[in-house]
């Protein structure tokens, strides 16, 4: 079965935090109804106009969506920064190998 771009997206970060279990997933998930993240997620799949956007977990299984870089002295949890490899919009058939993630701490940031 084929995903949207938006349940890709969501998969894919959901695994990089270790967020296996359905019922943890759903909690994730439902995160992403939130109007920021939404509008967010928007942008940065839909639109050309963002290359990045910062995932920082919120609460043990909560997201909040960034388009900008968070502050270093606030940022205390493991965050994801995914980014566009191309700057057209992306499709169901290149999201995969076209947006990378890659884990961020405080000292990398």
């Amino acid at each position: 079965m084929d995903q949207s771009k938006e349940d890709y997206f969501i998969t894919r970060l959901a695994n990089c935090y270790g967020i296996k279990e359905k019922a943890r997933f759903d909690k994730f998930k439902k995160s992403f109804e939130l109007e920021e993240n939404k509008t967010n997620m928007d942008i940065l799949i839909n639109k050309e106009d963002l290359d990045a956007c910062f995932c920082i977990l919120s609460g043990a299984d909560t997201i909040s969506l960034k388009i900008e870089c968070p502050d270093p002295e606030k940022f205390k949890k493991k965050g994801i920064i995914c980014l566009k490899l191309i700057t057209e919009i992306l499709t169901t058939d290149n999201i995969s190998s076209q947006l990378i993630f890659f884990e961020m701490t405080k000292s990398v940031h």
